[in-house]
């Protein structure tokens, strides 16, 4: 089933008339693109609904072009039509709120006064065979940025400095990292989550991150051992 059917199932079970997305991970799992901006919002620039006939975008008209033009990856212009609106005049849900009739029955996936909620995770499983080859080359591109930062690594470098070239390492790849974990031995056994200080790794560390790309995230833990303790390669046989 591809992601429309799973919305046109979602609306007639629902008595819903429309579906929005503004959370950036929902814009892109349905059109491949990305809508952040401003990466401390809850929403992107743009969201994505459908009514169970088009797919609408609606963005300002400063995103409008850069949009169509760079952020619907998975649509053909065919199949979604895009709505502007003055960037000064009014906000993402402020627009969303006035494109939805007070006499329909929509949902968002944000709090929004007037809409129901709806939780995209029932939509989004199980991934579509599209979404199981990007998971793959997430996966992959993810593992191998990180290896390859971990492969240069000496005792001596910071976790503040592992974590900046881990974060280059994947953005080169096209790849956010929205949690990166760089903890040494002074550290990595002390806290479950070792949130990269200005220590130095020592005799080991553990890199952990997790990656961001069209919606989807993997994670991927490694660990580099400079002058082992005994203990540590039992845990990992």
């Amino acid at each position: 089933m591809d992601k429309r059917e799973r919305l046109e199932d979602y609306l007639e079970s629902d008595g819903l008339d429309s579906i929005w997305f503004a959370r950036p991970n929902s814009f892109a799992w349905l059109t491949g693109g990305n809508s952040v901006i401003d990466r401390e919002g809850d929403t992107g620039v743009a969201a994505v609904g459908y009514d169970g006939d088009e797919l609408v975008i609606v963005t300002n008209n400063i995103e409008a072009d850069r949009i169509a033009a760079e952020e619907l990856a998975d649509l053909e212009m065919s199949e979604a039509s895009i709505e502007q609106f003055p960037w000064y005049a009014s906000s993402l849900t402020e627009a969303i709120t006035e494109r939805v009739g007070s006499d329909e029955r929509a949902a968002i996936d944000i709090e929004l006064p007037g809409f129901e909620r709806v939780d995209p995770t029932s939509l989004r499983q199980p991934l579509t065979e599209r979404d199981r080859d990007r998971y793959r080359d997430l996966g992959g591109q993810t593992a191998s940025a990180v290896e390859s930062v971990c492969r240069e690594l000496q005792s001596g470098d910071t976790e503040h400095e592992v974590a900046s070239a881990l974060r280059i390492a994947l953005s080169a790849r096209d790849i956010e990292a929205p949690v990166v974990l760089v903890g040494g031995s002074e550290r990595a056994q002390r806290y479950r989550h070792y949130t990269p200080t200005g220590a130095e790794l020592g005799d080991y560390a553990l890199v952990s991150v997790t990656a961001q790309r069209a919606g989807l995230h993997a994670s991927c833990t490694r660990t580099v051992a400079f002058d082992p303790p005994s203990w540590l390669a039992e845990r990992h046989e």
